[in-house]
């Protein structure tokens, strides 16, 4: 049971005076950083870490076949991304499981892509510490580890390493690895699970394959500590490898799900073991088949949290089990994969929208979807009328997105049509450019005019037409000089200029072009800076209100990841961004500072399915402070989620490991000590605000503070600190150590 309370940080930001309006957002450098989404991964790990009430992910392979070296926490409904100064390097196919004696998290194994692991990394809650130790298992992937609370070890098992499959067993005391062999012993395996069961002091094996043999496994054993036992019940689970194992302590019961049988079916089947029997438990609703997910039960929550794994992609989907159904606590989605697509800030809905493209899965297909980002997630809306490759732009003038024609499933359109709010609505203008796709489009501000320059309609042929859309009908325009005829290239527009920016894209030759021109609402003028990107098609372009930033594009063969700003004059180079990509899109959010950059195309024809942003970004922080006075159970501890700007429930949770007779969290603008005996130290001082929370049985307690959109609140700090009411202290009150809190991007 957790006491659920609700702070606004607008009231604590509010006795920060000017510290809120003197953060220097404008100075800050802008820098490219992948958006804090809970993207799609399989072959990860998990484990619950109880002292902080977290599961803790970490690593796996991305939907981008990228090795994740990212720590990933749940609270409880929210993921929160860790950014540790250390930590293991990106892999998959290692295991997690929480040492309790020592409140770590402990990671050992796996693969980096290029070879085995046998590395053991420690995670305390704020980074990963690697462990230096001479003995240990020989590097293996695909192995299994889980904690014996009656023991105080790690018991780890199997595994594959460069031979082939293995059948030793170890264990971790917190200070080295300890071979322990056993006469009778489970077959050696790999893609198997494990679990303690605490209720008969056991740890629990369940399947694998034996890659040798091509043999899937359906056997169940057990550890004492001492040795192995087979157990023989009447039913149990089909063979299988890559399921997953978690102890319910509430129901005291071992569960398992999914993993993928001998002909290489996806399994969504649930099984409780008792000690004694496999029970399949069925339920109506159910997370779809998987493998190569994870599952670990939260004991604050008393709920198994199962993430990830693959179903023929990498899924990024959360569950939670309560003993009786399944459920989504906030069900994460993103955009799949794709190129050719239109994005563009819509102002009046304060998000950025995108549209259609090509398929990464589904050769020659056009989507029809629409997505919104709204500063933190994307949120999946309506879909448009028909599928199509098209850019779009936002017309501030008339409120309301513009897409004109593109690729459709039966060749190239000329048709016009605008997003007003969530509804799509197909325009019918008495004059309209010819049908073609991958054009470009931009709305002049300074002139409250949509723009439209070149493209072509699928054959050889580009065009160097340019037209402006007033709301109601599209103009011919007949400038005295025009750039030459080109597809993939782009436009955006530059508010300090006031005019139109077009940088590069390729000929009806093929040649890819590097030239710069801008459109005055009159004429186009040829650019000639001092510097200038290399040619190249395919790129993106927006303007961050100051300065046109390009990134990406496709020349010499190649994808690009470079990143240019142009300021009215020249070209800077402004180093890279999110990896080589052609074919993406970027739009500017001024109400968050950001410009967003999706998907695309890279080597190989590999399509993304990535967020990225760019800005002045503060990164959030929670940090430690101090030492917290002792109670008659310890030194109750305070944990809490990452402070990003826009959280509306940014968690701060209480464990006190004893029943709260009365417990209140602190939280200030400012510290100063006040030693309180015994070495601890208060740390909140004046001006303070006060969060009691209600008598709790289980020791847990949680507020939840609510940090604003406002870039105002970035760069503010916090300082938070929480007591417990405990008459056997040596004050009769047991503190927490402190947390400093930096709001972030």
């Amino acid at each position: 049971m957790s006491i659920d309370g609700r702070c606004t940080l607008p009231g604590v930001l509010s006795l920060l005076g000017a510290c809120c309006s003197t953060v220097a957002l404008a100075a800050q450098s802008p820098r490219w950083a992948p958006a804090t989404l809970f993207r799609g991964w399989q072959a990860g790990a998990a484990a619950y870490d109880a002292a902080r009430a977290r599961t803790v992910v970490f690593g796996g392979i991305s939907g981008d076949f990228e090795f994740s070296g990212q720590t990933w926490e749940h609270d409880g409904v929210h993921w929160l991304a860790r950014h540790p100064a250390t930590a293991p390097p990106g892999g998959f196919f290692h295991t997690l499981a929480y040492d309790a004696a020592r409140a770590r998290v402990v990671l050992f194994g796996g693969s980096d892509g290029a070879s085995l692991l046998d590395a053991t990394w420690e995670w305390d809650g704020d980074t990963w510490t690697q462990r230096a130790v001479a003995t240990r298992p020989v590097p293996r992937q695909r192995s299994a580890m889980a904690y014996d609370a009656a023991r105080q070890r790690l018991v780890l098992f199997g595994g594959a390493d460069s031979i082939g499959d293995r059948g030793d067993t170890w264990e971790w005391d917190g200070t080295a690895w300890l071979a322990r062999p056993s006469a009778a012993s489970p077959p050696a395996r790999s893609g198997h699970a494990l679990a303690y069961d605490a209720a008969r002091q056991r740890i629990v094996l369940f399947g694998g394959l034996v890659v040798a043999s091509s043999t899937w496994l359906a056997d169940t054993w057990e550890w004492d500590g001492t040795s192995w036992t087979q157990r023989v019940p009447a039913l149990r689970p089909p063979a299988r490898q890559g399921h997953a194992l978690a102890y319910d302590s509430a129901r005291r019961r071992v569960l398992l799900f999914g993993g993928q049988d001998a002909n290489l079916t996806l399994l969504d089947d649930l099984w409780e073991w008792d000690g004694t029997n496999w029970t399949p438990r069925s339920v109506a609703v159910r997370p779809p088949a998987r493998a190569f997910h994870t599952v670990a039960f939260d004991t604050a929550r008393g709920v198994a949290v199962l993430a990830g794994g693959s179903n023929g992609a990498a899924l990024g989907d959360t569950w939670h089990w309560d003993g009786t159904a399944w459920s989504e606590p906030l069900p994460q989605t993103t955009p799949p994969a794709r190129s050719l697509f239109a994005l563009a800030f819509d102002a009046t809905r304060a998000r950025v929208v995108l549209f259609g493209g090509q398929s990464a899965t589904v050769l020659g297909s056009v989507l029809r979807d629409t997505w919104e980002w709204d500063g933190g997630r994307w949120w999946s809306m309506p879909p448009a009328p028909s599928g199509r490759i098209a850019s779009m732009c936002f017309d501030a003038a008339r409120g309301e997105l513009v897409s004109f024609g593109g690729g459709t499933t039966t060749g190239a359109s000329a048709e016009t049509w605008v997003r007003r709010g969530t509804t799509w609505l197909r325009r019918t203008p008495a004059t309209s450019p010819s049908a073609r796709l991958r054009y470009a489009i931009a709305y002049d501000g300074a002139r409250q005019q949509v723009v439209l320059f070149g493209g072509f309609t699928g054959g050889a042929t580009a065009m160097q037409d340019t037209w402006t859309w007033d709301g109601t009908d599209w103009t011919r325009r007949t400038p005295a000089t025009s750039p030459t005829a080109r597809i993939d290239h782009a436009l955006t527009y530059h508010a300090p200029t006031q005019r139109i920016v077009l940088f590069g894209g390729e000929t009806n030759s093929g040649a890819v072009l590097a030239d710069t021109w801008e459109w005055d609402g009159a004429n186009w003028i040829a650019r000639t800076p001092p510097l200038a990107p290399p040619p190249r098609s395919g790129h993106a372009l927006a303007s961050d209100g100051q300065r046109v930033v390009l990134h990406g594009g496709h020349s010499a063969g190649a994808p690009r990841d470079d990143v240019w700003e142009w300021d009215g004059s020249t070209w800077h180079s402004a180093g890279t961004a999110a990896g080589a990509r052609t074919l993406h899109a970027m739009a500017y959010d001024p109400l968050r500072g950001r410009i967003l950059l999706f998907g695309g195309r890279g080597a190989g024809d590999i399509e993304f399915g990535s967020t990225w942003v760019r800005g002045p970004l503060v990164t959030a922080a929670s940090q430690p402070l101090g030492v917290g006075c002792p109670g008659s159970t310890g030194v109750p501890v305070l944990a809490t989620g990452i402070p990003t700007r826009g959280n509306a429930a940014c968690p701060l949770d209480l464990l006190a490991a004893r029943p709260l007779t009365a417990s209140a969290f602190g939280l200030a603008v400012a510290t100063s000590q006040l030693a309180l005996g015994g070495g601890c130290t208060a740390y909140l001082a004046s001006p303070l605000v006060l969060h009691p929370t209600l008598t709790n049985a289980s020791g847990f307690a949680s507020i939840k503070l609510a940090i604003p959109v406002d870039r105002t609140a970035v760069g503010a700090t916090l300082f938070a600190q929480a007591l417990v009411l405990d008459p056997q202290a040596t004050i009769g009150v047991a503190f927490t150590s402190a947390r400093r809190l930096v709001i972030g991007d």
